[in-house]
């Protein structure tokens, strides 16, 4: 699952259906992109790094960078993936049509998502990885993690199962959410003349797809003590020592830390002994 920097790279089972953005861009407070009718020809897409590059994503050039290369979410104006009941939005996204040019006969419509919603969504991704990442380590999750998934409004309302705990089965809940609004399924194909099972559906939904089988695969999560970046690895966490991804192992992160806390603790060290000293030396001369 994780690559040789450790991070959330690949995983076991192979997910299709990416499509890259075509003419994408960032227009104000927008990602704007254009969907054509013929059918792409850019062939299978691989998905190595997809999440990885969600949860890195902190403004518009990170989502366009995702977006070419991944594809877009299909937000509606209000962010939000789908309506309650998966209903469309009753306010299109559609904001213009561009006519065909020249000999191209083909329609080609111009579609604008809310950078908002990306934004949010690339908030709760991190926050289920870090909350995943402490119960593995049977630690109780942070409350502020939890408050960011409880109030994702992941198909245009918030989560309203009021009695959802922060827990492993509350977690489920909410990743079975996700996986309901993509609906990914498995498909079955051929590959060199033999067939072979993926699992389809458009990035959004490979995208809840990856984050599931990043928090139950066989590899574990972890939030680096170095960068703070939720990274893979592949033995649980132990707890009460730090942890570092492969980048500030490579870069020597992790002996500065420790470098740091040794020297606080000798200096922690060193006043406790002045101040047992000094108590010492006060209740002597009291004494005399």
């Amino acid at each position: 699952m994780a690559d040789s920097k450790g991070r959330l790279a690949s995983f076991v089972f192979p997910v299709t259906g990416v499509c890259p953005a075509i003419l994408s861009a960032v227009e104000r407070d927008d990602l704007a992109w254009v969907f054509t009718m013929h059918i792409c020809e850019h062939g299978e897409v691989s998905t190595d790094e997809m999440l990885d590059y969600f949860t890195r994503i902190k403004d518009g050039d990170g989502v366009l960078r995702f977006a070419r290369r991944f594809g877009v979410l299909s937000l509606c104006r209000h962010g939000y993936y789908s309506h309650e009941g998966k209903k469309e939005c009753p306010e299109t996204r559609i904001f213009s049509r561009i006519l065909p040019e020249g000999d191209v006969e083909e329609e080609r419509f111009l579609f604008k998502e809310p950078l908002s919603g990306w934004y949010q969504h690339a908030r709760v991704v991190n926050a289920i990885l870090r909350v995943a990442s402490d119960l593995h380590q049977l630690k109780p999750p942070s409350t502020e993690e939890w408050q960011v998934i409880r109030s994702d409004e992941l198909m245009g309302y918030p989560i309203r199962r009021f009695d959802l705990t922060p827990d492993w089965p509350g977690l489920c809940f909410v990743l079975d959410e996700w996986l309901l609004a993509g609906n990914i399924r498995p498909e079955v194909s051929t590959q060199d003349g033999r067939p072979k099972i993926t699992f389809g559906g458009d990035t959004w939904s490979t995208l809840g797809f990856q984050l599931v089988l990043s928090v139950t695969g066989e590899g574990m999560t972890a939030v680096c003590d170095g960068c703070n970046r939720v990274y893979s690895r592949r033995r649980k966490p132990q707890s009460g020592r730090r942890n570092f991804c492969q980048v500030c192992l490579k870069d020597g992160t992790d002996n500065r830390m420790r470098q740091r806390d040794l020297i606080a603790r000798k200096l922690k060290a060193d006043n406790n002994k002045q101040l047992t000293n000094k108590n010492r030396d006060a209740g002597e001369i009291g004494d005399g």
